[in-house]
């Protein structure tokens, strides 16, 4: 799966299944159900979560097949290797950096643009950071 696929591909694709959880949590929800783990969209930790998914199934799971059926630690080289790079790029978002390009893939799966507008200071004048504003493009 996209555990061991490259940062950028293993981001959308985390972010497009975590999405279909909160969509599970949201129908849970109005049905008057406990919501799943991982499906309560106002309680989500994704980089914790998905580091703990790496670092307790997907890596053990592929150390596992690695012991059974590569005695030349091919997987070791590969698979493992990408996922424990994950693991430090999900780090790295937990400590605070890369949240903007996770937004911005996460509205990239949602089929919104991504636009930066300037951020206003309390005057009413531009301030030198920009602010950003999603709009929706049309599915024409």
């Amino acid at each position: 799966g996209h555990a061991a696929k490259e940062w950028s591909i293993h981001l959308k694709w985390t972010l497009r299944v975590q999405q279909e959880f909160w969509e599970q949590g949201d129908a849970e929800m109005l049905l008057g159900l406990p919501q799943s783990p991982l499906c309560d969209r106002s309680n989500s930790d994704i980089p914790a979560n998905q580091t703990g998914f790496l670092k307790y199934v997907a890596i053990p799971l592929f150390s596992l097949v690695q012991e059974a059926h590569d005695p030349f630690r091919v997987l070791q080289e590969t698979i493992i290797s990408v996922c424990t790079k994950n693991i430090d790029c999900w780090v790295t978002v937990k400590e605070g950096h890369r949240r903007e390009q996770i937004l911005e893939d996460w509205l990239d799966t949602q089929k919104v643009k991504w636009r930066p507008t300037p951020k206003r200071d309390c005057s009413g004048g531009e301030a030198a950071a920009g602010s950003n504003e999603a709009e929706e493009t049309s599915a024409h």
